[in-house]
């Protein structure tokens, strides 16, 4: 029988975003996890972090050491509150603790680290654990993703629900198209990631159901970038290959 779990995960980071979703489909793909539970956190929790007691079974990914968890994987200097909580990780020391300061992101590290320690590999994640690379290790200010444009699906892929441009279109006051928006403000903090980018993040996996990596998640726009650089839904892939509109399939990093 599943175990029901929790998912703790840094928020709002993209490299938080991308290893508890490659967490999620190792743990219930290959574990017999099911996680009913997920909780985004910051670096605010620091000070109550190691008091704190865990809904268990837990995993708990880039983000701070902690005792109870069953799964972590990090790759930040600053991980161990205290030399107990350090000492703890080096007498456990098994496949489901991984920490490598030297790691540019925790997305690279879970990614190696769940091939070499328990050969599983999904190579729809390389993209997303790449982009992760580089906005970790080069320190981005922000992260600005794109939302808006027609909704294209490989073959067999069906979503749960597709995104409502209209909810953009109605808070915006201008009509100006593209336009940069602040997705720290309400609404557009609160827009779930499922319904305006989960088509851009879909794919198959083994006794799971085609489709979006963010299917059933609460995550929202807000935890996933600092801004976006909204379409409308009438604008053409032409328009955004000919640059009036430059991003890879799953986001942009720009440096500011």
């Amino acid at each position: 029988m599943p175990q029901a779990a929790c998912l703790y995960f840094h928020s709002p980071c993209f490299d938080g975003i991308v290893s508890s979703i490659m967490t999620l489909d190792f743990l219930e793909s290959t574990q017999d996890w099911k996680f009913e539970q997920y909780s985004p956190i910051d670096y605010d929790a620091r000070g109550a972090w190691l008091s704190t007691h865990l809904h268990t079974p837990c995993a708990v990914v880039d983000f701070l050491y902690h005792p109870e968890s069953v799964f972590w994987a990090d790759h930040h200097s600053t991980t161990f509150l205290t030399e107990q909580s350090r000492r703890d990780f080096e007498l456990r020391q098994d496949p489901w603790r991984v920490y490598n300061d030297r790691s540019p992101s925790c997305a690279s590290l879970l990614r190696s680290h769940l091939a070499a320690s328990f050969g599983f590999q999904n190579p729809r994640y390389n993209e997303m654990v790449e982009w992760a690379d580089k906005i970790d290790s080069a320190r981005y200010a922000s992260v600005v993703i794109p939302v808006g444009g027609p909704v294209r699906l490989p073959p067999g892929i069906t979503l749960n629900i597709y995104p409502d441009y209209q909810k953009f279109d109605r808070a915006l006051k201008t009509k100006v198209r593209p336009v940069l928006v602040p997705l720290q403000r309400p609404p557009f903090r609160d827009f779930t990631a499922e319904e305006f980018i989960g088509y851009q993040v879909v794919g198959c996996t083994p006794g799971r159901t085609c489709g979006s990596a963010f299917r059933g998640s609460p995550i929202t726009l807000g935890q996933v970038a600092d801004a976006c650089i909204y379409v409308g839904a009438g604008c053409s892939r032409l328009a955004v290959d000919r640059g009036i509109i430059h991003t890879s399939p799953w986001f942009r990093a720009w440096h500011q």
